[in-house]
This record gives C-alpha cells, structure tokens and sequence, in this order.
C-alpha cells in the first residue's frame, strides 16, 4: 500500500515539475490548496490510527482481565476438591488408604481435573505420636520412615497419595512441614482454616529430568470436636493437610490452555509466583519460543501491547504478563489508517489537478486576448462581443472555483464528521458513500448556468424520489413555488436527506404504515424580513425518543442550518413521531447565501 501511493505521488510531481506551469507565479494558489489538502490527510491519518490503537488497547485490556479472572474460576473449582477432601477427614477420623483411594477414583480427576499431579493427605504429627505412628504405617510399608530424620518439635508425613503412580509414591512419608517455602503455606491453612498456596517449589515427585515448577494447595483438618474460634485454637487442633500437587506447566497445557484457547491464541500469557523482580519465578509461560525484547520478565524492547495483572488464588497473589500476538490485530485496525492516507492523498491529488486545470485556462485565456487586441482595435462590433464572452467565461470560472471550494469544504466536513461517529471503516465507507450519493443528486438537477435558480417544487421531490414517491400515502408535500440560489438548494438537499435517510432506518418509513408530512412555506419575521419556515413530521413509524447525546445526523442538521444557511433549528419526539422545524432567510431575487463548513 505505501509503495504504490509513493509511486503515484512521484508521477504525479513528476508531471507537475516537467509542465511549464510548475514555476508560474500564478501556480501558487494550487500548491498551497494541496498542501492544505495533504496536511488534512495527514491529520486523518494520525486521527484514526490513534484512534484505531486506543481501539486495540481497550479489547487486549479486556481480554487480559478476562484472562486472569478465567484462570482463578478454573483454580476455585480445584479448590473446592481439597474442602471436599477435608470434609472425609472432618466426617470420619479413621480414613484408611482404601478410603482414600476410592474417594479419589470417585472424583474422576483425569476427566474433570487435569492437572492435579497428586491428591493426598499429610498427616501432623508431634514427639509423642512418632512412635505410633511409625509402627501403624510400618504394617502395610515396613521400610516407612519420615524424611528428612531427625528430631523436629511438629513434623508432618505424607501418608496417602493418589493417583498411585511411581513419581507420588516418592513423595511417602515426607516431612513437608520440613521445608520453609511450605511450612508457610501450612501454618496459613491451619490457622486461618482455609486453603492456602505455597510460592514455586520444587516437588518431591520430581525426577532428574524434564522438571517443572510446582506448586502445593493445603487444606487443613482438625481434631474431632475441637473448639475452632480462635487462631490459637485452630493451631493447636490441626491434625492434618489435604493437599493437591500442581506440575503448573502441566496444569496450563491440560487445563487452563484448553479452556481459554481462542484467546490464548492471540494473547501470550507469562504467569510468576510475585512481582518482585529480585525473588520471582515463571510458573509457565504460553510462548512457543521468546518475543523478540522480551528477557525473563522484562519487555524494555517489545514493540506489542503488554498488560500486567495481579491475581489471587489460596491467598497467593499471582502474577500475569500479557504480550499481543501477531494474530491479535484485525485487519480493519491494521489498514484503517492506510486506506484514509490513500482516499485523501488522491482527492488532494484530484483538487491540485483541478485547479492546475483551471490556472491553465485562465493563462491560455489572457494569452487569447492578447493575439486578439489587434482585431479588436479594428472590429468595435466584434470587440464588445468578444469582451462579453470573455466576461461571462470569467465568472463562469471564478464560479467555478468557487463551486469546487464550497464543495470540497462541504466533502471535508462530511468526511470528518462521518469519521468521527464510524469507528469501524466499512460502516465509515457505507455512511461517507450516502451523503456524497445525495449530494451528487441534487447537483445533477442543478443546470451549469451559475445564474439558474431551482425552485422548491421541482428540487423537493427530485431529492426524495430515492426514498418515496409524494403521490403515495407514504409522502405529503405542501408548499408554494418558491426559487432558491443553488448553494441553497446544495446545503437543504442534506438536510433533506439526512432526515429521509433517518426516517428509512428509524423512523415513518421502517414500517408500511408510516408516512412524513413535508410543508414549507414563506413567511415574514417581526423585522419585516422574509423568511422560509419548512415543518418535517413523521407519522405512523415506531415510537420514538430524545437520544442521550446528538449523533452525526443531528449535527449535520444544526450545523447545515444555523451555520450554513443562518437560519435556527429546533427538533421535538412527539407522540405521534419525530417533528423538525426550521427558518431560514428568504432574501429577494438577487440574494445568495454563502456556503459554510459545517
């Protein structure tokens, strides 16, 4: 796309440069128009790039949370495994090993769980229970120990694990309360009696190789009839831990990436165990292989969206990176922009040849009057017509000129305004292509001769024939013949058109039985002046009510009205349909109204 409207912009300087015309003085007028008209392009461009950006943060932004949020429903729904877990224990004080081993088969974690490396119950145990304990479990393990030895004030034995597989039964009869990173996690879980996370570990299940990083979920049990009302009486009652092991690259790849796959396909997500950049550690990360500028849990150099995030999940806050991936942007956010650059970099092209064109018949002119002085001098008869001719081509291009800035002035508005309310480009292009259709409508009626004067009568119906017939029940119009200046009739066939069109898509005319009364008529205001006061009513359409805020369409009206033709505008939501009424001078026969930006 750049390289071709590089191109055309070369060939086009290129023509103007070789043309004898580049260097005139009278060649300065067309370059400043389309200088204008570049610097507004540019302007667009800038404006709806920014706009398609913002665009883009926003629906990553909300994706990210969205994100973050689904994996902590996805980790509450294993949570509610280690209640249950803890509500056998809490039911029965006797749990064998069977019991557990049919309690887990029953949960069916393969099919409703993945991800659990391993469910299990660790046992607390103080000096006076080791000795107990050790000879009860020494009767189905007779080479049981608690490890690592030695002697502790509180120690814990994993006892029962499931699923039975040869990386879990590593994990029998290992002190977990042993290792500070989950006797934190622990003393949590017992003392406030919830379920509680550790930071990264390293769990004993682990091989020699193909290791990830773990994470422990506790949940604790109390002595049978324990008072639990206070923190030291839940520490002193707590007999236990469920648990469950998470292998967290394991976790992502079976559970979470599973059930969010849509969006992590264009969302990179990189999980830590904190924000401290000095002591964190990358649970799992979605990335097939690192984005160029990103190191460890930096992005100094990633020219993406980012998005950071704090989860919270067993009272350990988790920590979210996001990265857009290529996949991320749609293809209007992507060339938006580019198609605004290439429409307004050709109309500005289209202006400066317009106006080139017209400087050269101008030019070409005076150098025709000057081989015909010497006929002129000799022929008084010829000479008038001559000069007659040549002042009605005069006007006939300063009208011109004057045509096209009006016009361009009105397409600029139209365009700014039509892509201020239309985010998306294809709604932009349907809503721009309207208006310039209706605007081109009535210039087809209008006659080349600047001095031709339309009448109401005839333009009325001729701007509404596209949308319904006056000798149907749908259209009524009433008014005297009344002519108008062309410029009038350019900025009311908008107006008309803006209401048809809303009452085509909203209004009288989106239903069978709907119909609008247009009327006009001439009037006089109390300084004697003439007005025209036009009445729009709708009827028969939908019900209808004031917006919250003027969309495009309401602008259009105000401002083609009280800013374009001077006159002043009001708008009502009747019961019975939409009302508009407005005034605008009349003037006499020689009158013309200029023609503003709306």
């Amino acid at each position: 796309m750049r390289h071709v409207i590089s191109t055309l912009f070369a060939k086009a300087i290129g023509r103007l440069q070789r043309s004898p015309l580049f260097s005139a003085p009278s060649m300065v007028p067309t370059w400043i128009i389309f200088a204008l008209s570049m610097l507004a392009t540019a302007l667009s461009t800038v404006v709806t790039h920014q706009s398609t950006h913002a665009s883009r943060a926003d629906r990553f932004r909300l994706q990210s949370i969205r994100i973050a949020e689904d994996v902590q429903d996805i980790m509450a729904t294993y949570l509610h495994i280690l209640r249950a877990g803890a509500g056998l224990f809490n039911a029965d004080a006797d749990v064998t090993a069977e019991d557990w081993k049919r309690f887990v088969e029953t949960l069916d974690l393969e099919r409703t769980h993945p991800g659990i490396h391993g469910l299990g119950y660790s046992k607390l145990l103080r000096p006076a229970d080791i000795r107990e304990h050790l000879s009860a479990m020494r009767r189905d393990r007779p080479n049981y120990e608690i490890r690592p030895p030695g002697h502790r004030e509180i120690m814990t034995s994993i006892v029962y694990i499931e699923p039975r597989t040869w990386r879990n039964d590593l994990a029998i009869g290992y002190d977990m309360y042993s290792e500070g990173v989950r006797r934190v996690a622990m003393i949590a879980a017992s003392d406030t009696g919830f379920a509680r996370m550790t930071r990264s570990v390293t769990l004993v299940q682990e091989g020699t190789t193909g290791t990830q990083h773990g994470v422990l979920v506790y949940f604790p049990t109390y002595a049978h009839g324990a008072n639990l009302n206070t923190q030291d009486d839940r520490r002193a009652a707590a007999s236990g831990f469920v648990y469950a092991a998470f292998r967290m690259q394991d976790l992502f790849e079976r559970a979470i990436k599973n059930r969010l796959s849509s969006m992590l396909r264009d969302i990179a997500v990189q999980l830590y165990d904190s924000d401290d950049a000095d002591d964190t550690v990358e649970l799992f990360s979605s990335l097939a292989a690192p984005l160029p500028g990103i190191t460890g849990s930096t992005t100094a150099h990633f020219d993406g969206l980012t998005e950071s995030r704090y989860a919270t999940v067993a009272g350990q806050k988790w920590y979210f990176k996001f990265f857009e991936q290529p996949g991320f942007a749609t293809l209007a956010e992507k060339t938006a922009h580019w198609i605004v650059l290439a429409v307004g970099s050709a109309i500005s092209i289209l202006i400066a040849s317009i106006a080139a064109a017209l400087t050269l018949s101008q030019l070409r002119m005076a150098s025709a009057n000057v081989a015909l002085q010497n006929e002129i001098s000799m022929r008084q008869t010829a000479q008038q017509a001559l000069q007659q001719a040549n002042y009605e081509v005069r006007i006939s291009n300063q009208e011109l000129v004057h045509r096209v800035k009006n016009m361009m002035a009105v397409v600029s508005s139209i365009a700014t305004q039509t892509a201020r309310y239309s985010p998306d480009p294809a709604e932009f292009n349907s809503a721009f292509r309207e208006r310039l259709a209706a605007l081109g409508r009535v210039h087809d009626f209008l006659k080349p001769n600047p001095i031709f004067r339309p009448d109401l009568k005839t333009l009325v119906p001729e701007i509404l024939r596209p949308y319904a017939n006056s000798e149907t029940a749908a259209l009524t119009l009433e008014g005297p013949t009344v002519e108008i200046t062309q410029s009038t009739a350019v900025m009311l066939s908008l107006v008309i058109n803006e209401l048809s069109a809303n009452a085509v898509r909203h209004g009288a005319w989106s239903r069978a039985t709907g119909r609008v009364i247009f009327c006009w008529r001439l009037c006089s205001d109390a300084n004697g002046q003439r007005t025209l006061d036009f009445s729009w009513h709708e009827q028969g359409g939908p019900p209808v009510f004031a917006p919250p805020k003027l969309g495009f369409g309401s602008n259009v009206l105000k401002y083609s009205i009280e800013r374009g033709l001077g006159g002043t505008f009001k708008s009502s939501y009747e019961a019975d349909g939409f009302l508009c009424a407005w005034t605008i001078p009349a003037g006499d026969s020689s009158f013309e109204l200029p023609t503003r930006e709306f």
